[in-house]
């Protein structure tokens, strides 16, 4: 029992301490807030523009954005100098963004962890991260929201507000 208390109570910092303090990484599924591929390519700007404004991304955040090439395209467009990542297939948004989020690396480099996306795919991930001790934050769409990563967030939620349904 003694061997379990010291060891709960050791932290490991794995936090680069030359990096600036507040430090957020935003990984943004931008399909998956404009309300799927069928939103068009109008509603990417739109989409990111509300989770700027919700979240309140500030000039020293670093911010990922993935999607369908097209949409990827738009969101560089809306967004210059992010880094934007081109995905085709099932989930493939999701999984461009866990490639390059391995969690020690995460740790050491950020503060926080955002979350732009509601699919569940990223719910074993915000468990991950949570336990090397990053707070983590998931912005949906209510409709989005799956009940897997709402559940690994611990609440810690930001909702976008509900697109109307879209149409064939």
């Amino acid at each position: 029992m003694a061997a379990d208390v010291v060891n709960l109570n050791l932290v490991i910092d794995l936090r680069d301490r030359r990096l600036p303090s507040g430090r957020t990484l935003h990984l943004v599924d931008v399909e998956n807030l404009m309300g799927g591929p069928r939103a068009g390519l109008m509603s990417v700007a739109d989409a990111l523009d509300d989770y700027d404004v919700a979240v309140g991304v500030q000039p020293g955040d670093h911010m990922v954005i993935a999607g369908h090439p097209l949409v990827a395209y738009r969101a560089g467009l809306a967004r210059p100098g992010r880094c934007v990542r081109a995905a085709h297939g099932h989930d493939g948004a999701d999984k461009a963004l866990l490639r390059d989020a391995a969690v020690a690396d995460l740790a050491r480099r950020y503060d926080r962890v955002v979350i732009g996306s509601g699919d569940g795919i990223f719910a074993d991930h915000v468990v991950q991260l949570r336990a090397a001790g990053l707070p983590v934050v998931v912005v949906s769409r209510p409709r989005s929201l799956s009940f897997a990563l709402r559940l690994a967030t611990g609440g810690a939620v930001i909702y976008l507000p509900d697109l109307p349904r879209l149409t064939a």
